[in-house]
């Protein structure tokens, strides 16, 4: 009797261990509100959470190329807008010292103020990202767009040192666009500037033929580069559009997924509510039949 008294007692002492493991897993779970604390708890889930989230992470990685693609879209814009309203200021001085508008001043004064033009136009067009880098020079990395030789002659001070080309930006698996803005009209239109500037500054002024050609020449050019300006902007705005589109998508597949991702791997609370009682009951029945039938109590084996 004394043999099966004890060999029982050994049962329920393997039992009882196999429940406080149980009620140490159940309380894990409810205090870290995960469900699979490991593969084996259910692998099925487990595989299905692992591609979840790695779904959300290419998403979230995607989503950064498409936030930091959009800020510098916005910079792009900015200048354009920028540049244009200095465009504007262009044509109309240029339009009133070819009419020798006697409130535009003397032919000096005209120059003087044309220059303070072609200076905002040539800061614009070099207008830099944060990383230090000019937005209107193509692909190229360079800080300038525009570089100013002050040792050349008027009509040949300013070249452009960007390029054409365009950069193709994976913003999502299937779909890429094209980024990188060139602005190489404005070097020749700051060229224009820069003869009729030093024709108003000749000592015919803006009466000598030279001066006159000089600016319906740079009138012409202002006018072409809005038009070239103006283009650009509207690919601007929409590819500005695309990126949004795209960004809304992954922040709302992103969050489904995540939220999926809990749900699979999360706790139903109720439930385990209920099975941690379930199991509490249980612990507590098998430390009384242990108690009855074992030789020493529970504290013997655990010490």
């Amino acid at each position: 009797m004394r043999i099966t008294s004890y060999s029982f007692a050994r049962q329920q002492m393997t039992w009882l261990n196999a429940t406080v493991a149980a009620q140490q897993r159940a309380i894990l779970q409810m205090n870290t509100g995960q469900r699979l604390l490991r593969w084996s708890d259910d692998p099925g889930a487990a595989q299905a959470v692992d591609r979840l989230v790695g779904a959300v992470e290419r998403g979230n990685s995607y989503l950064r190329v498409v936030q930091t693609l959009a800020g510098g879209q916005e910079r792009a814009e900015a200048g354009m807008r920028s540049l244009i309203e200095q465009l504007d200021v262009a044509v109309a001085r240029l339009t009133g010292a070819l009419n020798d508008d006697p409130s535009s001043g003397t032919p000096q004064i005209k120059a003087r103020a044309l220059a303070e033009v072609r200076d905002q136009v040539l800061s614009l067009v070099n207008t830099a990202d944060i990383d230090g880098r000019a937005i209107f020079a193509g692909t190229a990395r360079g800080t300038h767009a525009v570089r100013y030789d002050a040792a050349a002659e008027a009509g040949k001070r300013y070249a452009y040192v960007g390029n054409n080309e365009r950069n193709h930006v994976a913003i999502d698996v299937t779909q890429v666009v094209e980024t990188g803005q060139s602005l190489p009209e404005v070097a020749d239109l700051l060229n224009m500037l820069d003869v009729a500037i030093a024709a108003l500054e000749a000592p015919a002024g803006a009466s000598g033929q030279t001066a006159r050609r000089a600016l319906e020449a740079a009138l012409e050019g202002t006018r072409q580069t809005q038009d070239a300006v103006g283009g650009k902007v509207a690919d601007l705005g929409y590819l500005r559009n695309v990126l949004d589109a795209v960004g809304e998508r992954h922040q709302t597949v992103g969050q489904a997924w995540q939220e999926e991702a809990v749900r699979l791997g999360g706790i139903d609370q109720t439930a385990l509510t209920t099975e941690l009682s379930q199991l509490a009951a249980a612990g507590e029945m098998l430390r009384q039949i242990y108690a009855h039938f074992g030789r020493t109590t529970l504290f013997d084996y655990v010490g």
